[in-house]
């Protein structure tokens, strides 16, 4: 069998999929992955059949389409208390792993350090080091899973050039402190050099 590359090397199976065959095994109730046992809306069928009928068929810019990405940008302007432009900070993607892997390869360097809060969602660590960056774990402490503000100031001093933020937090649940959103401290004060990926 020809040898992995050195950074897939530390990969295991995905936890998600692991917890599912054990989860088929005892026939037990699986938290870990989504499995609807329902059928879509009609409404949403019909719409879907409708578009399917009507067109186009042709698969959308790389970056999404003009009215998804206009969509998107009215939605999120209010809450992000900012006007977001459409044609320049909206990137579509075909899911939230692909969005963030794309995130990391764009802003990391192999050498790059980059914080992500533990535990984590499982794909976070792999894109670090799949981006050639390597992680800097900061522990969430049960059972209020808050952490250590001395540790991202330590990060940062270290030369982290990214933050992997994810509110609320997955897998552990809790919502960042108000404290900390919007006006924390360590956002206002952001090393030039780094970015935030939220």
């Amino acid at each position: 069998m020809p040898v992995l590359s050195d950074r897939v090397g530390t990969f295991t199976d995905s936890v998600i999929r692991r917890m599912t065959r054990i989860n088929n095994q005892y026939d037990s109730i699986n938290l870990s992955q989504g499995f609807p046992d329902f059928d879509p809306p009609k409404q949403l069928l019909d719409a879907l059949a409708e578009t399917a009928y009507k067109g186009p068929h042709q698969y959308a810019v790389t970056f999404g389409a003009q009215n998804f990405r206009e969509a998107l940008a009215k939605k999120t302007s209010p809450a992000l208390h900012h006007e977001v432009d459409p044609n320049t900070e909206i990137c579509v993607t075909c899911g939230g792993t692909e969005a963030m892997m794309a995130a990391m390869m764009t802003i990391c360097n192999p050498g790059d350090k980059v914080m992500i809060f533990s535990p984590f969602y499982e794909n976070y660590g792999a894109d670090a080091i799949l981006s050639g960056a390597e992680p800097i774990y900061i522990p969430l402490v049960p059972p209020t899973y808050e952490f250590d503000i001395s540790l991202i100031e330590k990060g940062f001093a270290e030369g982290a050039k990214a933050l992997i933020l994810c509110n609320p937090s997955n897998p552990c649940g809790p919502r960042a402190p108000a404290a900390y959103r919007g006006s924390w401290k360590p956002l206002q004060s952001w090393p030039s050099n780094t970015m935030p990926l939220w």
